[in-house]
């Protein structure tokens, strides 16, 4: 015998394989948790390998003139905006807006506590905040070369790192080609 169910519609019973009530003719609706969780999932897997294919590209830094007469130019090294996350988490929970004006492509030198440390599709990540529960942080991911020293950090350890911001992805702050500082 089939495993029976009420219908939602007009309470008669009906068989759990039956995709319609045979007294009212009402469809039996679908779960839609599972589908949600699928469509979040997606967007997250193409939010972080969109950011990370970002971060893979090497931007040639502009020589004007210098290439004109043979000579290598010289770049002088790009100036970080120092900030603690606190502060960083603050400005963009107060206005993401104003937050982006101050901070988005451009590099930051950010100080603040270890939450995670973690592999994303093949790319090393460290989240830092202030330490506080629940709190969204700053998701900093790296390239190969930092591998020796995110593998002597530990969770709560304070740590400055400088890279570029992306600004603010769904619950974080995201920066790309970290550096930890001594």
């Amino acid at each position: 015998m089939a495993k029976m169910t009420i219908c939602k519609v007009c309470k008669a019973p009906m068989a759990s394989s039956a995709k319609a009530c045979p007294s009212c003719g009402a469809r039996k609706k679908k779960p839609m948790l599972p589908t949600l969780i699928f469509l979040l999932l997606v967007v997250v897997i193409i939010a972080i390998t969109s950011r990370d294919s970002n971060s893979n590209k090497q931007g040639t830094p502009a020589t004007g003139n210098a290439a004109v007469s043979g000579t290598a130019a010289t770049v002088a090294p790009v100036e970080s905006i120092k900030v603690t996350a606190s502060e960083l988490i603050k400005a963009y929970s107060d206005n993401e807006v104003r937050a982006d004006a101050t901070y988005k492509n451009k590099m930051l030198t950010v100080t603040g506590k270890v939450s995670s440390i973690s592999v994303v599709l093949g790319s090393t990540h460290v989240s830092i905040g202030t330490g506080e529960v629940f709190e969204w942080g700053i998701d900093c991911s790296f390239g190969d070369s930092q591998k020796d020293k995110i593998a002597a950090l530990n969770k709560d350890d304070t740590v400055t790192i400088t890279g570029k911001c992306d600004g603010k992805s769904i619950l974080t702050v995201s920066l790309r080609n970290c550096t930890i500082e001594p």
